[in-house]
């Protein structure tokens, strides 16, 4: 009798750790860090690439994705921005990935970035890289105007992932 009133409890709560596992999986685990690494494992981009072989610590994926109706962001996008400001304001190695998906708007375009937190410079200022990958298409689908850059800079712009934007960039613009 215990046996059988055992072996029904633990089929219960065999049961709820399913459902919760489940409930997890559908209301938690989108868009958090885990999903955004193992989604841009296979998107093939330099500052992506950069990132997995990095060896310095990681402040995480930054990800929003914009749409005509509405903005999709990761669920640490806070956390992570939060990260780098404090590594950067101590000059402490670390890195950040920021993928920016407007390819749904007018703009149809994504931006990738990798900023690299590297060392303090002689006057002791912190000096930063960006690894900066645009991907934009014409109405047709066309790829046109890919922009590619790796600079340095000692200050961390807003956007982030603006940071060490070379200066004839902005005049393209």
């Amino acid at each position: 009798m215990k046996d059988n009133i055992l072996a029904k409890i633990i089929v219960i709560l065999a049961i709820l750790l399913i459902v919760g596992i489940g409930l997890y999986y559908k209301y938690s685990y989108p868009l958090s860090q885990a999903q955004l690494q193992a989604d841009f494992k296979t998107i093939i981009a330099m500052p992506i690439e950069h990132y997995y072989n990095a060896t310095e610590d990681s402040c995480g994926i930054f990800y929003s994705r914009q749409t005509a109706d509405d903005t999709t962001s990761g669920r640490s996008n806070n956390k992570a921005l939060n990260c780098l400001q404090k590594k950067f304001d101590v000059c402490q190695t670390s890195n950040l990935l920021t993928v920016i998906d407007e390819s749904t708007t007018d703009k149809k375009s994504i931006t990738y970035s990798l900023l690299r937190v590297l060392r303090a410079n002689d006057q002791g200022e912190c000096i930063i890289q960006n690894y900066y990958e645009k991907q934009r298409w014409d109405s047709q689908n066309n790829q046109i105007d890919p922009v590619f850059f790796i600079n340095t800079c000692t200050s961390l712009s807003a956007p982030e992932y603006k940071s060490c934007k070379p200066d004839y960039i902005h005049e393209m613009n």
